[in-house]
């Protein structure tokens, strides 16, 4: 058990205790990926862009919001959230457009999370560190993911969150 595990450290917002996948390098690389975006938007408040859940009106994310991208983090770093039965577009027990619930929540803050963390490593870029791998890792990385949900189709519901 590491050290940091006993320790909790508060962010400066009310979304709660800093958010740490420990068992995250035992996942799928979809998993990884997806529990480390995740993290990330509660971690670091990366804002959600042009959020609007299909059965809610409001266009704001509010802590549940943040409770499910934390819970699912969570989840998958636990190995008890399957991200190909949840996540991938058209699985079983969808809304008529063929997302569910989970895909509105979480597919605008993985596509939040890669243009956040794209652009904070251009500044990096600009400052004169070499970013040109991660930048490459991370385009990779966005492909994949893409591919794997579905959201490189433009038929998909949420595509448009990856333009």
């Amino acid at each position: 058990m590491s050290t940091h595990s006993s320790h909790i450290m508060q962010r400066s917002h009310h979304h709660g205790p800093y958010l740490q996948l420990p068992n995250i390098s035992t996942r799928s690389r979809a998993a990884q990926i997806t529990a480390t975006a995740l993290a990330a938007v509660c971690n670091d408040d990366i804002q959600i862009e042009d959020y609007l859940p299909e059965p809610r009106d409001e266009p704001y994310w509010d802590p549940n919001d943040l409770a499910v991208l934390r819970m699912v983090a969570r989840q998958i770093d636990k190995g008890l959230f399957d991200v190909e039965t949840q996540l991938k577009w058209k699985v079983p027990h969808t809304y008529r457009d063929g997302t569910n619930y989970m895909q509105q929540v979480v597919i605008p803050a993985l596509a939040s999370y890669f243009k956040a963390t794209k652009e904070k490593t251009l500044l990096a870029l600009k400052d004169g560190e070499n970013a040109d791998d991660v930048l490459a890792h991370l385009d990779d990385d966005r492909a994949y993911i893409m591919c794997f949900l579905g959201v490189d189709n433009e038929a998909h519901p949420l595509f448009r969150y990856f333009l």
